[in-house]
């Protein structure tokens, strides 16, 4: 076995791996920012939504699901309120824009009980298209927080004093 064939083989993997390390960084990025209640993850079930923004359904009529995560949940003091943090953490070569905030806000409101007051944290490995970025200061009321690897590493030099 040639070494690119093993690397090829092993790159799946690594990448999971080091894509699992990076969430739980993110959750001790949080805890430690954060007046935390609990943190943790959500996965389950949800419907699969078509182009036309319809649940897809079977020949049967019944809803087709997939199964989808929340990477951070953690409920966070705001004074006397509880807020849910619903957070999406990109290890990925790609920057975030729109459409990776647009599937966690789709994700939080099938993992959500209802009700609560939602805040949105995405962690990106590569930083944040200028399309969020907009997005984000726009709408204040949607409350995004982008936390870079520039900021983890503010933090983490922090921390280790």
């Amino acid at each position: 076995l040639r070494r690119e064939d093993a690397l090829r083989r092993l790159r799946g993997a690594i990448d999971t791996f080091y894509g699992r390390r990076f969430e739980y960084v993110c959750a001790q990025y949080v805890t430690a920012t954060e007046s935390c209640r609990w943190c943790g993850r959500w996965w389950g079930k949800v419907p699969v939504i078509g182009d036309d923004g319809e649940k897809l359904r079977d020949e049967q009529g019944k809803v087709v699901t997939e199964n989808a995560d929340v990477d951070l949940v953690a409920e966070v003091y705001r004074g006397d309120m509880i807020a849910v943090l619903m957070g999406e953490c990109k290890f990925s070569r790609r920057m975030c824009g729109i459409p990776e905030f647009r599937e966690l806000e789709r994700r939080a409101g099938m993992a959500k009980m209802g009700g609560e007051n939602i805040e949105y944290m995405m962690f990106s490995r590569e930083g944040f298209r200028s399309d969020l970025l907009d997005f984000a200061e726009e709408r204040p009321d949607l409350r995004i927080r982008l936390v870079s690897m520039d900021d983890i590493r503010a933090w983490a030099s922090g921390a280790a004093r």
